[in-house]
């Protein structure tokens, strides 16, 4: 089975040193403790000088939950550690799955090993972040778009919403693909739509932040990439700068081949 080659691998880049894989995880860990000791927040004190400290709205607030049982065993740089590795073992099997799924064969879902060629790939996956997620769930919302189950993609798109600020492409993503099949076909399934459209404000309305959150979302996910697209002040973690063609061939061998290829 080539997910057992994949999680070895991901226990071996997870655990190469004791430490946290990337400063995200710090942040993280010491939150999933927070709610665990005091509920859901409603205030971060700590960020006086901050909107936070008055209009709080955990960003990944699922996350924070997924950490707590691992986090509540030993110290929380273990735990979160241990909550890595397991997020990257379920992306792992995901994307391991989705290939089987989607052509019946066991032999070609051995091409989920091409993914231990891209070394940038592996250490970011390895890192205490929601991003692992965001990954698990954009694939498992596209599968469920491209084989048209409805309820799977409602239930994507609200765990989605709680979990990364990029949950708005599922819905994004559903309505092109609608509109390509339509131009296709003559046939649109608006099902799909209106189940990502509906997930994703569902998980606006039970998020322990409502409307908070909603403010959060548009501050942090809208206005602040505006801002710094336009004015080049702010880094937001290199998602604007764009790598060199070497780099990128470098660090993501596969994901440029399949580029070339797919085409």
């Amino acid at each position: 089975m080539p997910i057992l080659f994949l999680i070895i691998a991901a226990f071996i880049i997870q655990y190469h040193n004791p430490s946290i894989i990337g400063a995200d995880g710090y942040l993280h860990g010491r939150m999933a403790t927070k709610v665990a000791e005091g509920g859901f927040l409603k205030s971060l004190p700590q960020a006086s000088a901050s909107l936070l400290a008055t209009r709080f709205s955990d960003k990944d607030f699922l996350y924070h939950l997924y950490l707590i049982p691992f986090t509540s065993i030993g110290s929380y740089i273990a735990g979160t550690k241990a909550g890595a590795f397991v997020a990257t073992s379920m992306l792992f099997a995901s994307v391991t799955a989705i290939v089987f799924l989607s052509t019946k064969s066991w032999q070609l879902s051995w091409v989920s090993l091409l993914l231990l060629f891209s070394s940038q790939f592996l250490h970011d996956t390895a890192e205490a972040r929601p991003l692992v997620f965001a990954l698990l769930l954009t694939i498992w919302g596209i599968y469920a778009i491209s084989v048209q189950k409805v309820r799977l993609l409602f239930a994507v798109t609200f765990l989605f919403g709680m979990m990364h600020l990029s949950a708005w492409l599922l819905p994004a993503i559903t309505l092109l693909a609608t509109i390509i099949w339509w131009m296709a076909t003559g046939k649109a399934n608006t099902k799909l739509v209106l189940a990502s459209v509906l997930g994703y404000a569902g998980s606006f309305l039970v998020h322990p932040n409502f409307p908070n959150n909603m403010y959060y979302t548009y501050l942090n996910g809208i206005l602040v990439p505006w801002y710094a697209a336009k004015t080049g002040v702010l880094e937001l973690g290199v998602e604007f700068f764009p790598l060199f063609t070497r780099d990128a061939i470098s660090v993501f061998p596969v994901v440029v081949a399949a580029g070339v290829i797919v085409p």
